[in-house]
């Protein structure tokens, strides 16, 4: 319920300038898919210090990935 709560606010500001943006929820979620899977099966190999920022790095890219689908799809 709270991920839904945080990423529907994300959405205010391009409904009110028009312009579809259907893609937040997406977008969290497969950051988060992408960060488990990294933390999941790289976390024992390497040292904490380098697997952190892995795995925020890894959420980026998920999130990233998910969401230049519906960019490209507009175009």
């Amino acid at each position: 319920m709270i991920r839904i709560t945080t990423s529907n606010r994300y959405n205010i500001t391009p409904l009110r300038s028009f312009i579809t943006n259907i893609c937040a929820e997406g977008q969290l979620l497969m950051g988060a898919i992408f960060a488990t899977w990294t933390a999941q099966h790289l976390g024992n190999a390497l040292p904490s210090a380098l697997i952190v920022p892995l795995i925020f790095t890894a959420g980026f890219i998920g999130g990233a990935l998910w969401g230049i689908i519906p960019a490209i799809l507009k175009i």
